[in-house]
């Protein structure tokens, strides 16, 4: 997994990528502008993007914002303890993780392992999406087939249905196989 570690020093950056690092599950980059963040960010995807506020071209939330838009990982946003209530409510909506400071190891610690934890629930719906695509879209050619049967053969659906599951199973092979099969046969 890809982290993005946005900060204006390179001592910060170091005390957060330490922490990110301790989880043991991120490869980390770091940007010490919002600019360079960006840039970054539009060559390639993160699973997880930190920024802490007061960089040096802008306050973070833009930066924060603009990529939490474009990426599908979680955003944390490390914000100063004076302006914490207020980018908490500008942010949220975004799905942007706010912690004030001053900032303790632990409450950033969390926060990964929130945004890791929600990755792997991402990535586990996408796989199962990715599934039921597939098997909609079998479903789909195997009624194409059957159809195209009741079209030529005059079978009736439940003998298409029964032709295209007997023949799977004498040939050991998957009905969108037979279904392709028969499709290749009998369009004109």
């Amino acid at each position: 997994m890809e982290a993005l570690i946005v900060a204006a020093s390179s001592g910060t950056q170091n005390a957060v990528a330490e922490v990110v690092r301790y989880t043991g599950k991120f490869n980390i980059v770091t940007a010490a502008s919002g600019t360079a963040a960006r840039r970054i960010a539009a060559e390639r995807l993160f699973d997880m993007v930190i920024v802490c506020s007061g960089l040096p071209d802008e306050r973070g939330t833009g930066t924060a914002t603009a990529i939490a838009e474009r990426h599908e990982g979680g955003v944390i946003y490390i914000e100063q303890a004076a302006d914490y209530e207020e980018t908490t409510s500008a942010l949220e909506d975004a799905g942007i993780i706010v912690i004030g400071k001053p900032l303790s190891k632990g409450t950033l610690y969390n926060a990964v392992k929130m945004v890791y934890a929600a990755n792997m629930r991402i990535e586990a719906l996408r796989h199962e999406n990715r599934d039921l695509v597939k098997r909609l879209e079998e479903t789909r050619l195997v009624n194409r087939a059957k159809l195209m049967l009741i079209e030529t053969l005059g079978y009736s659906e439940s003998e298409a249905h029964r032709y295209i599951e007997k023949k799977a199973m004498d040939q050991r092979r998957p009905r969108a196989a037979v279904a392709m099969d028969i499709l290749k046969t009998y369009v004109r």
